[in-house]
């Protein structure tokens, strides 16, 4: 198959067991992703004039040549979603600031997303650095942590955004993580989710059963790569480029070392799905992402999915019950 470049997303899902803890997590990866990623970029802001908004969101009809105006050469935001006093979920949307951090940090504990975008502009397009938060559960439940990397034939290891992933799954025990194409679904979902219609909160409570998907990057709790026989076994197998031990016991696997490797070879797709099958949601996976709603007597055409389109229960047996 061709490798087709698609928008890419990382994703790493941790436990949490109070708000406070939540906070921490979420405060965490943004600021430190954004010294990790974007630090130059966020120093400028800072000590530059404030920014101005550029949006016209709500004011403006989406028709009016004047909604879309130029974005300025050097700009950041933050954008927060959280539960209103009365009832609902309010909304924060303010360029980059002392006081737009100010706000993300008192909010952190019970915020539901947050987003934080830092961009320059470099002479033939825009470096763009996107970190965001999402929660699942409120009391206690999964932060997943998200990061946009960039979407290009020669992605590999060595990119910031997929250095910082792993740097970051060296400090903190996670219940998975994926370096993915992004799909049409919700943001993080992983492609087998969206195959087999599977929730990502039905996934999420499932955490230490199944793996939510497998991809280029595939981030195993320990309890799962314990049934997989452990680091030494999915090293042996072969399927992976690079197999490593992070926090907590889970294991970093990346298949190979090219995302263009990976999205462009079907026969690797299909190796990794046999190593991981055993641990993965039972079911045969649709083939991909409908371009258009059906029509009678025309092919439907699709956003094919990188997976193995075989059903994970007929490797079931061989995992460790």
């Amino acid at each position: 198959m061709e490798a087709v470049i698609r928008d890419i997303t990382g994703e790493l899902d941790v436990s949490f067991s109070s708000p406070e803890e939540f906070g921490r997590i979420a405060l965490g990866w943004l600021t430190e992703g954004v010294q990790a990623l974007a630090a130059s970029i966020s120093e400028e802001i800072l000590a530059g004039p404030p920014l101005k908004p550029y949006w016209h969101e709500g004011l403006i009809q989406e028709e009016d040549p004047r909604f879309h105006p130029e974005v300025p050469p050097l700009w950041g935001e933050i954008r927060i979603v959280y539960p209103s006093r009365t009832g609902g979920y309010g909304q924060y949307a303010k360029p980059y600031s002392k006081t737009s951090l100010r706000r993300l940090e008192a909010l952190s504990g019970e915020l539901n997303k947050a987003i934080v975008s830092l961009q320059r502009w470099a002479g033939d397009g825009f470096v763009i650095h996107d970190l965001e938060v999402h929660r699942e559960g409120r009391g206690n439940g999964h932060a997943r942590p998200m990061v946009t990397v960039p979407a290009h034939e020669d992605l590999d290891a060595s990119c910031p955004e997929v250095t910082f992933m792993r740097e970051y799954c060296a400090g903190h025990a996670v219940a998975f993580g994926h370096v993915s194409a992004r799909g049409r679904g919700l943001p993080g979902e992983t492609d087998l989710e969206r195959a087999l219609n599977r929730q990502t909160w039905t996934s999420l409570a499932e955490w230490d059963r199944y793996l939510r998907g497998y991809s280029w990057v595939t981030v195993v709790p320990a309890v799962l790569a314990a049934r997989l026989g452990g680091v030494g076994a999915l090293r042996g197998s072969g399927a992976f480029a690079v197999v490593n031990e992070v926090a907590g016991g889970s294991v970093w696997l990346q298949a190979t070392r090219r995302w263009s490797e990976w999205a462009g070879d079907q026969a690797v797709v299909d190796r990794v799905f046999e190593v991981l099958a055993p641990v993965l949601p039972p079911g045969m996976p649709e083939p991909g992402d409908p371009l258009a709603p059906p029509e009678p007597d025309k092919p439907q055409e699709i956003i094919p999915y990188l997976l193995s389109l075989r059903d994970a229960a007929d490797f079931h047996a061989g995992a460790e019950k």
